[in-house]
Formats: structure tokens, sequence, C-alpha cells
């Protein structure tokens, strides 16, 4: 009633008083828990979850997906503008469109008159009936989304997928079991389309997040870890302050005050540090999420993360659990202490007695074991970052530029196809800054091709049939994109004759199917729709360590055209200023052209490691939290461990005892506390290593050097924050103690 709330308001006061007064331990805390929950915050946040196009009328390429008009309602889609394609629009096969938020808003500017344009995709129209909701891209973020028509529902697309919504009462394992019944059926009916293929569920959310899973899940346990740490420091800080109050608490018993009372006053005070803690750690959790999506790379569906409010609630309860828990130790220790022995001993008893001053150390020894994990996988990430980052790809990618050239109406004979191309080529390379421009049939950071079976002319050819990646190339492609000529020579003028192309092999083709080095230059090989024999062998072209090139095999496009190339661009200088430049030059040959994929080739490769960057960042982030706070743990303990034994070490001195030999005393007290935190972290960050396997690039968990770096990194953590206790130690006058 009434009294309890008035109890309630004068606890609150009380606590409000004795934090204020002592500032420094109220801050050390709550600014650790905001911490914590601010971290935690925006992490569970991502979990849990342009305007007008600077070219105008232009082509652009987008992602079409098929659908059965069911989907929509599966997925529980409506569209906020338009509406949908019926069934019996997709019997008719009418060409009617759906498009995404995003396309509406790139290519319309939001536009509400969208609805009922037509549109061109592929030569043939469709009218735009619908736009969906923002942040839907499935499947593979399409752009737009049209009606599956009965002769294609007919084809045997193994790259269809199937959207299902469990029935009530259903759960997935059966819903597997039935789906595997199915596919073991089909493979019964259709041996020669469908023997060894399967089928299986999987979660749409699993589906949606795709590789970024393990990522964000072990950035979830990274902010577990903090949070951790931080309970288990405020703890130990909380351990410490009831040492500190026994006189006061003492004293209040004997004036009547019951074990209830007291530990209604330390767990008030808990509480009131928790939810300080909290309030600001949800508003700088804020801060931190707007700074993760300013540097995240592609994580699905980011657009939709934010802050709401079960993400509040959640911290919320968690800061007030933290605070209970936080209280309960401390307001124990205090409320079961007998008073006489505190009054009597007076206020030179600050000692938390032997067995809690082993709690405590155990405490900050948890804390190593913990910071030693976070440390070890944020070493291993930023390892990992800096191995995909400086990885020799087998190219040269500064002021590289490519550009994919798709014409809506390409020329039709292969001369006119070279004919045309060789223009595009000579017009850029009249561009000042420009140093040299070729073709090929895929860009350089494409690593495949046409895929084609391979025999080695005067070789049985194995079963199954080898098979390799065809690249088309102009003669002068690998001078330009910087790639080695290892044995042999280039492409000459005329690329070979008919039936006998120039062929240039990568190393990875070489050493599967031309083993004996004597023989590789001149070797004969059919590819199935060509024949050629081999004049060179280049370098491979890996894009990401630990992805090893498949076999390819270079022809010469004297001999073969594509209506479609990508031209590759070497400059001098910034490559972005040239881009304008060779997009008008190229349209200056073909207005109606499609420009696909225009890249910088240097950030192509440093966006293609965006989220290595960023789970080092992240991971690098909370290691570097979580060391700040194992220092304060350390200094905690090693600081209380002085106060509580400073008559001890007045009379050391006095008997003789040189700083030296005191410092080190202290010191070798730290290690060994330390040192076991280290030896269990270790053995737990082996596990960890295991855990983030799927996100290492070129580097393994096992390396001496990561190791030792996490030893050093922890000691140096540990020796820096005893170095004031230590400081204070040497100033103690012995005369004072012992006095």
């Amino acid at each position: 009633g009434r009294a309890t709330l008035e109890r309630l308001v004068l606890d609150l006061r009380f606590a409000a008083r004795g934090l204020r007064r002592d500032f420094g331990f109220s801050a050390t805390i709550v600014g650790t828990l905001a911490l914590a929950i601010g971290a935690g915050t925006a992490i569970f946040s991502v979990v849990a979850v342009s305007l007008k196009n600077e070219r105008g009328d232009e082509p652009e390429e987008v992602v079409i997906a098929r659908t059965t008009v069911d989907l929509f309602s599966t997925l529980g889609v409506e569209p906020p503008l338009g509406r949908l394609y019926d069934e019996r629009e997709a019997t008719s096969g009418e060409q009617l469109l759906v498009i995404s938020h995003e396309l509406w808003q790139r290519r319309f500017q939001g536009d509400r008159e969208a609805i009922g344009r037509m549109v061109h995709l592929d030569l043939r129209g469709f009218e735009i009936i619908g736009v969906l909701p923002q942040g839907l891209g499935y499947p593979y973020e399409a752009d737009a989304w049209r009606a599956l028509t009965p002769e294609e529902m007919e084809d045997d697309d193994r790259e269809a997928q199937v959207v299902a919504r469990l029935a009530d009462g259903a759960s997935l394992i059966t819903a597997n079991a039935e789906v595997e019944t199915v596919a073991a059926r089909l493979a019964e009916a259709r041996p020669e389309t469908h023997t060894n293929l399967g089928a299986s569920i999987q979660p749409f959310r699993t589906t949606v997040v795709r590789d970024v899973r393990v990522a964000l899940f072990a950035l979830l346990g990274a902010v577990g870890i903090v949070l951790l740490i931080a309970c288990v420091n405020t703890a130990s800080l909380l351990l410490t302050r009831a040492a500190r109050r026994g006189r006061e608490v003492a004293i209040r018993t004997a004036l009547g005050a019951g074990r209830k009372r007291v530990l209604s006053l330390h767990l008030t005070e808990s509480l009131l540090l928790a939810v300080t803690g909290g309030i600001l750690g949800i508003g700088l959790g804020r801060w931190i999420l707007a700074s993760m999506l300013a540097v995240s790379p592609d994580i699905p569906r980011l657009e939709s993360v934010s802050l709401d409010g079960r993400v509040i609630l959640v911290m919320a309860a968690v800061s007030a659990v933290a605070g209970v828990l936080f209280g309960v130790g401390p307001a124990l220790h205090a409320a079961s202490t007998p008073p006489d022995r505190l009054i009597r001993d007076g206020s030179r008893n600050t000692t938390l007695g032997g067995q809690k001053m082993r709690v405590q150390s155990g405490l900050v020894a948890t804390e190593v074991a913990l910071s030693t994990v976070l440390v070890f996988l944020g070493l291993l990430l930023t390892s990992t970052f800096r191995s995909a980052l400086t990885f020799d790809r087998g190219f040269a990618s500064d002021e590289l530029v490519s550009v994919t050239i798709d014409p809506m109406h390409p020329p039709d004979g292969p001369d006119e196809r070279r004919a045309y191309f060789a223009d595009i080529v000579d017009r850029v390379e009249r561009l000042g800054g420009v140093r040299a421009a070729a073709l090929s049939s895929h860009d350089v950071l494409e690593p495949r091709g046409f895929r084609v079976p391979v025999a080695v002319e005067g070789r049985p050819v194995p079963v199954p049939t080898p098979e390799a990646y065809v690249n088309i190339a102009s003669g002068d492609f690998f001078a330009t994109a910087g790639i080695t000529l290892l044995e042999g020579d280039g492409f000459s003028e005329s690329g070979g004759v008919v039936g006998d192309a120039e062929l240039v092999v990568n190393e990875r083709f070489a050493a599967a199917h031309l083993t004996d080095p004597a023989t590789r230059i001149g070797a004969r090989l059919s590819l199935d729709w060509l024949e050629g024999h081999v004049v060179g062998v280049v370098r491979d072209v890996e894009i990401l360590p630990g992805e090893s090139a498949p076999p390819k095999v270079y022809v010469s496009m004297k001999r073969v055209t594509v209506p479609a190339m990508a031209l590759a661009v070497r400059m001098t200088g910034d490559p972005s200023a040239l881009i304008p430049e060779i997009e008008r030059e190229v349209r200056a040959v073909s207005p109606d052209v499609l420009l696909e994929d225009v890249k910088i080739v240097q950030a192509e490769i440093r966006s293609s490691v965006a989220p290595q960057r960023f789970n080092m960042l992240l991971v690098s982030s909370f290691a570097g939290l979580a060391l700040l706070l194992a220092a304060v743990g350390i200094y905690g303990v090693t600081a209380l461990s002085v106060a509580t034994r400073r008559s001890e070490i007045g009379i050391r001195r006095a008997l003789g005892a040189s700083d030296d030999r005191v410092a080190r005393e202290i010191f070798r007290r730290v290690l060994a506390l330390s040192g076991a935190g280290l030896a269990a972290g270790l053995v737990a960050s082996a596990f960890g290593g295991r855990l983030v396997g799927s996100l290492l690039v070129g580097v393994s968990p096992n390396e001496p050097k990561l190791i030792a770096a996490v030893i050093g990194v922890l000691a140096l953590t540990a020796f820096v924050a005893c170095v004031v206790p230590v400081a204070r130690a040497l100033r103690i006058d012995p005369r004072e103690t012992l006095g």
C-alpha cells in the first residue's frame, strides 16, 4: 500500500544519495552497463530482422522473377500501390508486371502514375500493375515479378523454388519427410531426369539471411560475451563496495534494521544502477546501430532494421534482471555479516575475507577468459580481412575499369560484331588517360565462363568427361588486364585458322590436362564446338583466397564472337573520372546499348571483402570493450588486495623489502589470476574458431603467431591495469601502518 510506496521512495532517495557520493564507482558501473547494453541493443536489432536514376530512360539490367499467382498470398504480401496478377491473367499469358518498391523509386521517382505504364523487357512489352512493399526482394533480389505461363509451368526448371506455409500444428521435420517421399517417387517415375535428385525444406528466414547467418550469430555471441563480462564486472565491483560499507551495515543492523531491510536497500541501489545504465545503453544503441548500418555490407532486409519496441522491451528486461542479480550477492553478504565483529574491528576492516576474496578473484579470471575469446576472434577476423584484401588475384587490379557492353540490337554476322567492338575499343583508347583497352566475353572478376566438355587429342576421354570454362578475348586482353603469360605466346593477329584456333590455357587447366610441360605448347584440344591448339599458358585468376580457379581456356575473338562483351580499360589516375567518357563513347557507336556491371575493379575488390571488414570492425570493437572491462576488473581486485594488505605491506617494507620485491609480489598475483583466465580463454577460443570457420578466408585459427598475439594483448592489459595499485603500494609509509 501507501507505506510500501513511501518506503520505496525513501530507498530510492537513499540509494541516489549514496551513489552520488561515490560518483566514480557509480559512473564506472553505469558506463559498463551502458556500453554492453548499447552494443546488445544494436546487434539484437539487426538479428531480429537514392531516388532519381542519373541515367534517365537509358536501358537497365533488372532481375525478373517468374512466379505462380499464389506466391504473394503465401508470403502474406499485399501491394501498397496497384494490384497483383490473377490466375486468369496468368493462364491467358497477359504481359503484366509487378515491380519492387526500390525499382519504382529508382526508375519512376515514386510516381503513382507508373501504374499502367508500359516497359520493355528483352524487347517484349509489359504493363506495370502493382508495386510491392519496400524490402521485398525474394527470390534472388528480384526487381520485378511476372506470372509463369502455362508453357513455362511444363518446363523441368531445376532452379525453381517452392515456397509453402506449414499447416497449423505441422512440424518442419514431418513436412521434410513428406517432401523427401515425393522426391523419391519422382526419381522412380522419371529416372532419366530425377535420379540422384532429392528435396528438402528449410525455414524461409534461413533462405533470406543466406550466408550472413553465421556472421550475425557470431556477432550476437560476441555481444552476449560482452554482456556477461559487464555482469561479472558489476558483480565484482558491488562486492567490493559491500566490503567497504561493512561498518555502515553493521551499525544499521545494530540499530534495529532487519535482514530484509538491508537486502531491500542494496537491491534498490543495484536496480537504480541497472536502470540508469539500461536507459543510457538504449540511447547509445541507437548511435551504434546507425554506425553499423553506415559501414555494413549487403545484409538481407537491412533497410527494415530499426530500434523497435520489441528490442527495447528485451533490453529493459535484461537491465532489470541484471539489477537483481547484481544486488543479490553483495546484499546477502552485507546482511549475513555479524555486526559485532565489524563494529569491534572498526574502520580498518575492509577485507572481504579469504573465501569472498577468492570469489572475486574467480569473477575477474572469468572476465579475462571471456575477453580472451573476443580478442582471439577479433584478431582472427582482422587477419581474415587483411588476407582477403591483399590476396594476389593473378592480375593487376589497380587503375582498371570493366564495363559489360550488351547491345539491344547486336550486329548479325561475326565480322560485323568484330567491327562493332573494334570501333568501341578504338574510340575508348583515344580518350586522354587511357593506356589500353581490350575485350573478353567475361570480365576479369568473373572466374568462370562458358562451360564445355574438353578432350586432349591423342588421349582417351575419361568418364565422366572433364569440363573447362571458355573465355573469348581479344589479343591484348592479357596485357591490359595484367595477367602474366607463363609459357609460350599470346594470340597472333589472326587467332589461328578455321578448325584450328589458337588457345591459351590457365595454370589449372595445364596441371589437370597437360601434365607434361614439354608437350603443352602445341597440344590440340577439342572443346565441344571448337578445336584448336595451345599457344600459351597464363596465370590463374582467383578472386578470393580458398576459391581455386577452374580450368579455363581463352579463345581469340578473331575465331569466335558473341553478342555481348566485357570492355577492360586500364588508365592513368582516378578511374571514376573517365567512366562517363567511356560510356559516352560506347553510346556514340550504339545509343540503345545496355551498359551493365560498370566496375572500378579495385573498388569492386574492396567491396567484395566488405563482409570480412564488417565482421572485423564489430568483433574487434567488442574485443576492445571486453579488454576495457577486464582491465577495470583486474584493477579493482588488485586495488582491493593492496588496500586490505596495507598493514602487511608496511611491515614488509619496514623489515627491508625493496620496492622491486613488493612490486614483483603484486604482479605475480595478478599474473597468476590473469594466467588462469587466459588459459581457460584459449581453450574456449579453439572452439570459437571452429564455429566461425565459414567466415575465415586464408587464415587458420591454429596459427602460433595469432595465439602469441592474444597472449601479448592480454598480458599488456593486465600489466597496465595493475600499474596504479602497485604505485599506491610503493607509496605506503611503514611508519603510518605501524603507528
